[in-house]
């Protein structure tokens, strides 16, 4: 069993609680309060608890402890609780830990502020034993699938690394892919979340590769083609294989349509123009430069003059062809230079 520390209010845990038990910070400035809380809580023995009684320390605790629920007071000695709330919504190391409100009253009012602040419930003082138990139960259990996609998301991750140490054209392009694209998106004003998600999918874009044989992979010659339709298979493989990630709607798109033509002769579905999704278009012409100018088993690099030629003559048949313009652009530039990895 844990031992409680007098001087900080936590618990101290075991391997096996760690394993098992959910841990929730309770933070509440008023002592009965909080003894409340716990006795209702610690009624059920999985449960581990954190306490602050100030803001400044509840916003510490929750950034530098696995917390899986926060209890939260709105009325905090100083910082009210909604701001607290909004301050951990905004965080990126707790914006996905589920926080309920206490409210004095819980009137429409308090609730509309509480979920306006980011609060996933709000629940009105006094509150009911076992309507608190429930809530909370819920909202963890909600929490705990959050975390086995998160453990999807790793595993798909790791995959893709497993698909680098297979081929290192891959490893070296799918990074130079990224960099392109995100160069590109960034000049057309694209907002930095929308350039995270062009960089995840172009890390992610060759994946589905790890279903094909190497022979076809690494294969010197012309594929035949039974090859080429296999090959032509991998981005949708790479859709599929990603589609338990937690950015499912916006990345999967850009991956499966990377290879779509502007004029409507690409793969998988034949897409025509703005029909493909932005993002497909900024990495298919970050995709196709990258993959003119590298050293392929079947043929030596392009130069990057000759490169640069051919996406021009494919620009508004191939890919967008404003696209290509901005991209050509930057090349002229030299303003595509390689930058800090952005967190995938």
């Amino acid at each position: 069993m844990s031992e409680r520390k007098m001087n900080s209010g936590e618990h101290t845990l075991t391997t096996e609680d760690r394993l098992t038990s959910h841990r929730i910070l309770v933070v509440d400035d008023e002592a009965m309060n909080r003894a409340l809380l716990e006795a209702i809580l610690l009624s059920q023995s999985s449960y581990q608890l954190v306490f602050a009684s100030a803001a400044e320390e509840a916003l510490r605790l929750a950034r530098n402890h696995e917390v899986d629920l926060i209890l939260l007071d709105t009325t905090l000695p100083g910082t009210d609780g909604y701001v607290v709330c909004r301050q951990l919504k905004q965080n990126k190391l707790t914006d996905r830990v589920p926080i309920i409100l206490l409210a004095d009253h819980a009137t429409s009012t308090d609730r509309s502020k509480g979920l306006q602040a980011g609060a996933d419930d709000v629940l009105g003082k006094p509150f009911h034993r076992l309507e608190l138990l429930l809530r909370v139960s819920s909202l963890l259990k909600i929490k705990s699938l959050h975390d086995q996609l998160d453990e999807v998301e790793n595993v798909i991750l790791a995959l893709s690394r497993i698909m680098e140490a297979r081929d290192q054209y891959t490893q070296a392009h799918t990074e130079r892919v990224a960099e392109y694209a995100v160069s590109l998106g960034d000049d057309i004003g694209l907002s930095d979340e929308d350039q995270r998600l062009i960089y995840r999918a172009a890390l992610l874009h060759d994946i589905g590769k790890v279903g094909i044989s190497e022979l076809i992979l690494n294969k010197p010659g012309a594929l035949t083609p039974e090859e080429t339709r296999i090959m032509r298979e991998q981005s949708v493989l790479s859709a599929e294989i990603c589609s338990p990630l937690r950015s499912t709607p916006q990345i999967v798109p850009i991956i499966r349509h990377i290879h779509e033509h502007y004029d409507g002769t690409g793969y998988p579905d034949h897409l025509v123009g703005e029909q493909i999704p932005l993002g497909a278009r900024i990495l298919g012409i970050a995709d196709a430069y990258d993959a003119m100018t590298s050293h392929r088993p079947y043929r030596p690099a392009l130069s990057a003059a000759k490169a640069r030629a051919l996406l021009a003559t494919g620009a508004g048949l191939q890919w967008d062809k404003r696209l290509v313009e901005r991209f050509l652009d930057l090349l002229e530039r030299q303003t595509i230079q390689h930058r800090p990895a952005m967190v995938a």
